[in-house]
């Protein structure tokens, strides 16, 4: 599970790299927000990405591992919605994704990655 303490380093860690001019957008502003999920079962996360399609989800795709990663099994969905957080919305949107694995019997949910609205689906 995702704790608090990670998520607040996470918005730490990204407030540094603006401040440091490694990064051109705000984590406090309206962003791209993809989330993970993983199972080796492609057709239980497509259920997921069906299910948070109604939720206002963009599926990016179902992913295989890559060629030099250990596990060759385990298949990677990654949903995307534009939206703004606070260290508190995306604890308790963690908790309704790890929610949703469960939901689906699906191995896990696997965290969350944060970038510009420019880098979006589109």
């Amino acid at each position: 599970m995702i704790t608090r303490e990670q998520i607040e380093g996470l918005f730490e860690h990204t407030r540094k790299l603006r401040r440091d001019g490694e990064a051109d957008w705000d984590i406090d502003g309206v962003c791209l927000w993809s989330y993970f999920f993983v199972d080796v079962s492609e057709k239980k996360l497509q259920r997921v990405a069906e299910h948070l399609k109604t939720k206002g989800y963009a599926v990016a795709g179902i992913f295989k591992p890559e060629p030099d990663d250990d596990d060759q099994e385990t298949l990677r969905l990654q949903v995307d919605k534009v939206g703004q957080h606070t260290v508190d919305s995306l604890f308790d949107l963690d908790d309704e994704l790890y929610a949703v694995a469960r939901q689906y019997k699906i191995q896990d949910y696997d965290g969350t990655e944060c970038g510009s609205v420019d880098d979006g689906p589109g």
